[in-house]
């Protein structure tokens, strides 16, 4: 006869099922996100600015959303390739509902989140929403609440709400009490409600957590222990798991120098085999997010505030997170110039990482926002083979960049961090090719074949911050 009571064989059923939950092998086919995720994001040019009486056009509300997703139509966004609309923090209000349910602020979104999901797909777009997986949002507004396994009882709830809003992608930041010690438990378990539910009402989401290890001072000394790549390549479509972005040049081109992994300052050998696994864990359906894109977030009016360019605490925008939002627009600087904004959607592109636009596509200028339409960059970015490219030449500032494509072509990005103007030369046998080939070479960024070389070609007078994009193609 069996010694085990009913206590202990529920408590055997739950530690089971909780572990066929968070298994990796099990969390994550999706179907869905099978190359980078293009589209457009609140959070970088709006921030948590509610205050729709003082600014109306501006402020985290439907209005906004849907004025963007009729500007990602009418101006020609869509046909490039960008169709997410996807609503970062603040959009929520600021208690749950009686049932405990998470609402949107009813002033700001009076038709409600299902409505405007409704009208971003009916543009043939996809509608992306927002929450973390603490207690609350890092604006203050209600979340997951996921701490634990143990304490995780808002979290079936939240997943059921939002999909039946017809979300197709979700961010899952990390602030308040996210914990992220649990998150090796947490974010699959996640993960897998809304595989699970996205199944049952046939519409499958993207997910991504962002910030799964940030630490204090993360611009100024790098992370202080390992990520683990497999495990969310595993778990998730997409991850962020380095310090916010903002329109300010030094975060940019230190986001570049961290994509490289090549340098022991902030990738320490001691990790062994993290940052191997760092540069090869992308593949279809699965890349990593250095965040939205800057280009475009020009913004030079007296209403800006100073990006802080290093998350020290202060926030963006001037005084502590959520203070300045409730009474002034949050509108941080941009400070770019338009060669910094074509590295910085370069780079991206090269990276296999999302190309999500962060800037005010109703008012962007010209300049930037063919930049970000060049459909020759963003088909390498959209390449199915998700290769994530990797720095092969760095010597005083020059570096030269390859991406692998499908097609057994070569995508190549020649940066000049320095701050003068600079040739770069391109060995074709860094990148792939032997020095017998005869290569034919296309510039994507000006759209114009350059010729079949054999070797190396030299480009030349590529500015301080700027980039020149190549692809190199075998002539059989």
């Amino acid at each position: 006869m069996s010694t085990v009571g009913p206590i202990a064989t529920i408590f055997v059923v739950t530690l089971f099922s909780a572990l066929l939950i968070i298994d990796p092998s099990n969390a994550l086919d999706n179907g869905v996100g099978l190359t980078p995720m293009l589209g457009w994001m609140s959070w970088m040019r709006f921030r948590c600015n509610v205050n729709c009486k003082l600014d109306p056009d501006n402020c985290i509300g439907e209005k906004l959303f849907m004025s963007i997703a009729d500007t990602m139509v009418r101006d020609g966004w869509k046909d490039a390739g960008y169709n997410f609309v996807n609503i970062d923090d603040c959009w929520q209000a600021d208690e749950r509902a009686a049932d405990g349910s998470v609402v949107a602020n009813s002033s700001r979104f009076p038709s409600g989140m299902k409505a405007l999901g409704d009208y971003i797909h009916s543009k043939g777009l996809k509608f992306g929403m927002y929450s973390a997986m603490g207690s609350t949002t890092c604006g203050g507004y209600p979340a997951l609440g996921c701490i634990s396994l143990d304490n995780c009882s808002m979290a079936q709830r939240d997943v059921a709400t939002y999909l039946s809003w017809g979300i197709d992608y979700i961010k899952v930041d990390s602030c308040s009490d996210s914990n992220s010690s649990n998150f090796n438990t947490t974010h699959p378990y996640i993960s897998k409600l809304f595989l699970d539910g996205a199944k049952k009402v046939s519409r499958p989401v993207i997910y991504h957590p962002s910030g799964i290890t940030l630490t204090n001072n993360i611009w100024k000394h790098g992370p202080k222990k390992p990520q683990q790549y497999k495990l969310y390549s595993k778990i998730a479509n997409t991850w962020r798991h380095y310090a916010d972005m903002g329109p300010v040049w030094d975060m940019v081109d230190k986001i570049i120098d961290y994509w490289a992994a090549d340098n022991n300052e902030t990738h320490p050998v001691s990790y062994e085999n993290e940052w191997e696994d760092f540069l090869t864990v992308s593949k279809p359906g699965v890349y990593q997010d250095p965040d939205a894109l800057v280009a475009g977030n020009v913004n030079n009016s007296k209403e800006c505030l100073p990006c802080n360019p290093y998350g020290d605490g202060t926030g963006f925008c001037g005084g502590t997170k959520g203070s300045a939002q409730q009474n002034t627009p949050c509108l941080c600087c941009g400070t770019l110039s338009s060669t910094e904004e074509l590295t910085n959607f370069v780079m991206w592109a090269m990276f296999a990482a999302p190309l999500e636009i962060g800037a005010d596509i109703r008012s962007i200028p010209d300049t930037s926002a063919n930049i970000l339409k060049n459909v020759e960059v963003i088909a390498v970015n959209q390449d199915p083979l998700v290769y994530q490219g990797r720095r092969v030449y760095n010597v005083n500032g020059l570096q030269v960049w390859k991406k692998h494509l499908v097609d057994d072509s070569v995508a190549v990005a020649l940066y000049n961090a320095n701050t003068t103007t600079a040739s770069i030369p391109l060995i074709f046998e860094d990148v792939g090719f032997t020095d017998c080939d005869r290569v034919n070479i296309r510039d994507l960024i000006n759209h114009t074949d350059l010729g079949t070389h054999i070797n190396s070609i030299v480009m030349p007078s590529i500015p301080s911050h700027g980039v020149a994009m190549l692809k190199l193609t075998v002539e059989w």
